[in-house]
């Protein structure tokens, strides 16, 4: 029930300079009225080209919270190859404008600190933060099922070509 609930999966790779990282993971997200508790973890392998590659888990959780319908407020911590950090972050969605404003900082391991703040656009409508999430959670579900039916619609009509459905 989308309502109350999202499961899905999550991959991804990423290209940072010397370094390939590959990540496969599962997440989840729970609506109870204005809170959201927000799960993604898995396996990520980081292969630099220069060393081994190394096998690491990560993990992220978040409480978001809606006082408002255009305004969210969240806590959260990380583990990603065995760095752990919290953050805090904030998200106000202007009444005139489909735009919010966005602050968000991090702490972590060895002194790390991190704040950045930003402006986000939103198109198709009129929404409120807290239909943006739940609408955001759902596209991103039918997303993942996006290559199953290309590779069907790809593979289907060679097959019929043939004219040999039987073996």
């Amino acid at each position: 029930d989308p309502n109350s609930h999202l499961l899905g999966v999550i991959a991804g790779y990423g290209d940072v300079g010397n370094t390939n990282a590959y990540w496969a993971g599962g997440e989840a997200e729970f609506y109870m009225d204005n809170v959201t508790f927000e799960l993604a973890a898995g396996y990520m392998n980081i292969d630099p080209s220069v060393g081994s590659s190394s096998d690491e888990l990560f993990a992220f959780g978040d409480v978001a919270f809606y006082p408002m319908d255009n305004l969210r407020l969240s806590l959260g911590a990380a583990r990603v190859a065995g760095f752990e950090s919290a953050n805090a972050k904030a998200e106000y969605m202007l009444d005139a404008m489909p735009m919010s404003l966005t602050l968000n900082g991090q702490v972590g391991e060895d002194s790390f600190a991190s704040v950045t703040a930003g402006v986000a656009f939103y198109f198709g409508g009129k929404f409120d933060l807290a239909d943006v999430a739940t609408t955001s959670a759902v596209v991103a579900m039918l997303v993942t099922g996006l290559p199953a039916y290309v590779l069907v619609k790809v593979l289907t009509p060679g097959f019929f070509a043939r004219k040999d459905t039987k073996t």
